[in-house]
């Protein structure tokens, strides 16, 4: 392969990547929000037919602990599938985002709460390693990740560029640069101000008068010849 083509072909691959990371920026919140709807949506759609969902043992088992046998486990099963596609139109939509992110936080502590509830289901694999159920469970941390983005988001949080970043940045300290008074501190300057006589001294910087005595000549009355011994006090 020739240099020429071998620099193209970089070339493009480096333009390539910087436009997956500027869709990137603009659009991930965006995706990872279609995408937790879908899912929450597939999810609890299925809970309304009874045995399709695989998850549909353990969410019963689940809501029965966290219940404490209170509610029985048809409508606890029913809440959770009205819940699940309540929260997906929600993030679908973009609306009530506040009320959704929060119920998917809930949603997560009752998802994840079988690893300490059910752990003898979840790892009963060869060597206590994670069953089929416990994988299904165990890639819902991925669904904490993308709920904890969206909470982060909905406080204000945005993706940003780097480059964007750096020039807000550049731009907010030099209008607070050309705001903000400049003093000269150093020693060249201070020496500089020290040589100016008092009427160029700046009024911040201006030393202040001397009270002290000064000789007033006065005419002595035998001899007429001046004498500096009568000091007077001048203010």
């Amino acid at each position: 392969m020739s240099v020429p083509v071998f620099t193209r072909t970089t070339a493009l691959i480096e333009q390539i990547d910087a436009g997956m990371h500027t869709f990137a920026v603009r659009h991930s919140v965006s995706v990872l929000r279609v995408a937790l709807a879908f899912v929450f949506i597939l999810f609890g759609a299925l809970k309304f037919f009874p045995d399709l969902s695989p998850a549909q043992d353990v969410a019963t088992a689940v809501m029965t602990k966290l219940t404490f046998g209170l509610v029985p486990a048809g409508p606890a099963l029913l809440a959770v599938a009205i819940a699940e596609v309540g929260v997906g139109l929600c993030l679908i939509a973009n609306r009530f985002m506040r009320v959704a992110v929060w119920f998917l936080a809930f949603e997560m502590f009752a998802i994840l709460s079988p690893i300490v509830l059910l752990p003898g289901e979840l790892f009963s694999g060869p060597h206590h390693l994670p069953s089929l159920l416990g994988q299904y469970i165990l890639k819902d941390f991925v669904l904490l990740g993308g709920v904890l983005v969206l909470f982060a988001t909905q406080r204000g949080a945005r993706i940003a560029d780097v480059d964007d970043i750096t020039g807000a940045t550049e731009a907010s300290s030099a209008m607070q640069s050309a705001f903000t008074p400049r003093q000269d501190h150093s020693l060249v300057g201070a020496a500089a101000r020290a040589d100016r006589p008092d009427w160029q001294q700046p009024t911040w910087n201006r030393p202040p008068r001397r009270r002290g005595v000064v000789a007033q000549a006065a005419m002595s009355p035998s001899s007429g010849a001046r004498s500096s011994s009568s000091p007077t006090v001048r203010s």
